[in-house]
């Protein structure tokens, strides 16, 4: 997986307080081709939704981001297929919130 850096936006800021909110989007490309292990052969469609999974599984669970339905997106190669997954949150006080 490759990470670029998050776009950070500020949101807004609390007047009484001085406490400012940032908007952070993910968003999370995913390619993947057929592939052999040993004599069993691996759809690409199987890899992407255990990436996928894995990828759910680290925004949603760990770092609280509201992720989107993946939606696919077409590819120059044929032989790749790829999807695109946008993962959302706010943060206040270094804590992640999802709304």
């Amino acid at each position: 997986m490759i990470f670029d850096k998050p776009k950070i936006v500020l949101d807004d800021e609390t007047l009484c307080y001085g406490e400012q909110k940032y908007k952070i989007k993910f968003d999370i490309e995913i390619y993947a081709t057929d592939k052999s292990v040993g004599s069993k052969k691996i759809a690409k469609q199987t890899i992407i939704g255990e990436l996928e999974n894995l990828i759910y599984e680290a925004f949603e669970e760990h770092y609280r981001f509201k992720g989107n339905e993946p939606q696919v997106r077409p590819n120059a190669d044929v032989n790749v297929s790829r999807e695109v997954i946008m993962f959302e949150g706010k943060m206040k006080n270094n804590i992640i919130y999802r709304r």
